[in-house]
């Protein structure tokens, strides 16, 4: 073997020697509490049960979202008191026709629409569907568990039909089918693409179903969707999908309990993490044919936690399990029960305590033709043994050494740690500050003075904007204090640019305690401009969620841009839509839960190589762009999930001599795009995985320059309809686990060549894993 390599071959990476420089080796990405753990016995490195923690701190958890403090804002619709016929909500009277009457007043084409409805405590009683249609933008809020919806209509129907009603927030409802209705929430689109849907601290029980149905007889599909902090209890299945395109649906944190299915997959595809299922009739998981994650996620007395809904079906199924606890399962078949072909990767996981004696941990039950591949790592079965697999027909097994402390007996329980983030008092720019928000004005002053007014009284007060659109002239300010600025509603609150240019909208320097939430920017063609900027020279915490920056019609109008942020420093964002630029903050520890880019509105990092800090997301999305992601100065980042069509290029990855090594690792579930060079590596040092990425539709071209002091590495990828080509100079490669398929004619199939199953192999597949279990940590203690 030799140090670097320059090839042009179909499917061939081979593994090379690692250079001491690089120092890859998994252990020189440990602390020392880590270090030890390679000296403790598998039951060990397991011990310490932390599934009666998290069952405790599920129910502070939920007792805390029984009755949430919503205050009533300006541009909120309460359906008792502004409506007529107005709602009563004692459970006696029917709902049903003043609540129809109120939601059909929507009128996407009317800025004066009705757009959010609010909900006070009570009991709704409906007899019948309630539709939302054809709106790109509308919310509902709700108390929560005091907000209960209930179902009094014939048995089979359907509560809510969400007819076009994309880009909402369903906050705060507890909708309950009462063993007869079928359906909680139908998406079942016939007019407009569902997407950036949000669900958060809402509740379905009683369900023949689904709580959440997508894609039953649709037309378009509803995709990009968010689950947070939901609690499904006694539903046939909790959320369920069921057509092609029905992707990305990020599921985070939710509770499913005595449901038969709660994750039922039939077509589509999810990222689910940090959630908990209990005493599940059929199986925790079913999922198709595509690529999907399940991170940091614990099921208790189920019957099997996952299962293929296509069984021995033909098209490629991917698939990463990681930091899971699974205790208990019933299904003599297995807990994890996997045809089609794989590639799947399980690490950092426990089963144990099996009702049924000798069930395996993995049972492979493809046919014959296709090959399954199964990736393990650090997966641990009774008494801490290694998991038992039952490989089945035409196995291919990688088990990679592996021993780590399982993050998920120690920091289940805090997941459920969070709470509803609802202001203490509002400063409302129209009503308090006549701010006009009509485009037409400047209402920078306005603003600015509910700001101000917001940060004076702390305590989590919020300096709100009302649906509409906010011409400024002046970039605003956001000083350090405790407190919110933002809407109710991001799609439909809009700051509009009227200054000069090569200016910010927004500035958030050394903005300690702040949170942007729920707001859209917006600024004419061909201006220079950054929607928000934050920056600081001291340490802080900054969150940013609900956000629409930059515009893919105007590329020098730049998103999210975080600049120059220092050690301490810490930056969270649930939720950004939109161009995102990292630079100079490889101190600072930066997590995203969901990106989502425009048309051509990449993300790029860049400066402050090698520093001491963590940038991670969770799971992003792109589309249409000339680079999905643009990695500079040896700049280090991880992807948990990455989902990309319509693209030219992945991944643009450069630095310069004397620049410290950085760290890309992507587990992506959809890599597609036009051009050749799908990613390119020039002088990059560091190594660069790219893990469950199902690379599609096109042929892959992987590019690079440097002086070998960059890895590549290919983990339990799949790729259609060809073999990669490599042209490397100076740039190793190791590839572990790949698979070539054939979309057109499914029998094709060809494994890549491994390399030799040796140190570095293994060295560079757990730095992979490491990188994804700091993922994890961050997610799990916080920043």
């Amino acid at each position: 073997m030799q140090n670097t390599h320059r090839t042009r071959t179909a499917g061939r990476l081979h593994a090379v020697l690692l250079l001491p420089l690089l120092a890859f080796s998994s252990l020189s990405l440990l602390g020392a509490a880590e270090k030890k753990t390679l000296a403790k016995k598998p039951a060990d490195i397991m011990a310490g049960d932390g599934l009666s923690r998290n069952a405790a701190a599920m129910e502070t958890y939920l007792k805390a979202s029984e009755n949430l403090p919503l205050m009533k804002h300006s541009d909120w619709v309460n359906v008792k008191t502004d409506i007529t016929p107005a709602a009563v909500g004692d459970g006696v009277a029917d709902d049903t026709a003043a609540l129809q009457a109120a939601f059909a007043k929507m009128d996407d084409q009317k800025g004066d629409s009705p757009r959010i409805f609010y909900f006070p405590p009570g009991t709704y009683r409906i007899t019948d569907t309630l539709t939302l249609t054809k709106m790109q933008g509308g919310a509902i809020y709700g108390h929560g568990g005091a907000t209960r919806i209930v179902w009094d209509g014939p048995v089979g129907g359907r509560m809510f039909h969400s007819n076009g009603f994309g880009r909402s927030i369903w906050f705060g409802l507890s909708l309950d089918g009462a063993g007869k209705a079928a359906v909680g929430v139908d998406h079942d689109s016939k007019t407009y693409y569902e997407t950036r849907v949000r669900y958060q601290y809402c509740r379905f029980a009683n369900f023949t179903e689904s709580g959440i149905r997508v894609g039953s007889d649709q037309k378009l599909a509803s995709a990009e969707m968010m689950f947070y902090d939901l609690l499904f209890n006694k539903c046939e299945r909790g959320i369920s999908f069921l057509q092609f395109n029905d992707y990305d649906n990020a599921i985070v944190r939710n509770i499913f309990r005595n449901c038969g299915t709660p994750i039922y997959c039939w077509r589509g595809n999810v990222y689910v993490r940090d959630s908990h299922f209990e005493n599940s009739r059929d199986q925790d998981f079913l999922l198709p044919p595509h690529s999907h994650s399940i991170r940091r996620c614990t099921s208790v007395g189920t019957q099997a936690f996952i299962r293929s809904s296509q069984a021995n079906g033909e098209f490629a199924f991917l698939l990463e399990v990681q930091d899971c606890h699974v205790s208990g399962w019933r299904d003599p078949k297995g807990a994890m029960q996997l045809s089609n072909r794989g590639p799947v990767t399980v690490f950092d996981s426990i089963f144990e305590k099996s009702a049924v004696a000798d069930s395996p941990v993995i049972a492979l039950a493809n046919p014959e033709k296709f090959q399954q591949t199964l990736i393990t790592a650090n997966v641990l079965g009774e008494a801490g043994n290694h998991a038992k697999v039952e490989s089945g027909p035409n196995a291919r097994l990688i088990s990679i050494p592996r021993e780590r402390e399982m993050l998920i007996t120690q920091f289940a329980d805090r997941r459920w740690d969070h709470r509803p983030e609802l202001p203490s008092k509002i400063f409302d720019a129209r009503t308090d500050f006549k701010a006009v928000g009509d485009a037409r004005g400047d209402d920078s002053a306005a603003i600015q003075a509910a700001i101000d007014a917001a940060k004076a009284y702390g305590k989590g007060a919020e300096a709100y904007l009302p649906v509409g659109k906010y011409r400024i002239a002046k970039t605003l300010n956001l000083p350090a204090g405790s407190y919110a600025f933002g809407s109710s509603l991001g799609w439909t609150s809009i700051l509009t640019w009227a200054g000069p240019g090569d200016q910010s909208m927004v500035r958030a320097d050394n903005a300690d305690g702040v949170t942007v939430r729920q707001l859209r920017f917006s600024a004419p063609k061909d201006t220079d401009l950054s929607s928000l900027k934050v920056t600081a020279d001291q340490p802080g915490f900054f969150r940013c969620d609900g956000v629409y920056v930059g515009d893919n019609r105007n590329p020098r109008f730049r998103g999210l841009v975080l600049d120059s942020l220092p050690a301490g420093f810490r930056v969270f964002a649930p939720h950004v839509n939109g161009d995102t630029l990292i630079q100079n903050c490889g101190d600072a520890r930066i997590l995203i839960d969901n990106w989502y880019a425009n048309y051509n509105g990449p993300f790029t990092i860049a400066g402050g190589s090698g520093g001491t800090g963590f940038t991670g997301i969770n799971s992003g999305v792109a589309s249409c762009c000339d680079v999905d992601l643009t990695v500079r100065d040896n700049a280090s980042i991880v992807f948990g999930d990455l989902y990309s069509e319509q693209t030219q290029a992945h991944l643009l990855a450069t630095g310069q001599p004397g620049q410290k090594t950085g760290r890309i690792t992507i587990s992506a579930a959809k890599l597609e795009g036009h051009s050749t060079e799908k990613v390119k590596i020039d002088g990059y040092a560091g190594q660069i995985t790219y893990c469950r990425a199902n690379f599609s539709n096109t042929p892959h071209s992987f590019v690079g320059k440097g002086d070998g002091k960059c890895l590549l590495l290919l983990m339990g990828d799949a790729f259609n309809p060809l073999a990669p080509t490599f042209d490397f100079d100076g740039v190793n490669s190791i590839s572990l686990g790949n698979l070539v398929w054939n979309f057109k004619d499914k029998s094709q199939q060809l494994p890549l060549p491994d390399a030799p199953l040796d140190k570095p192999t293994f060295d560079a597949a757990n730095a992979a894993m490491d990188h994804l279990r700091e993922l994890s940590r961050v997610n799990l203690k916080g920043l």
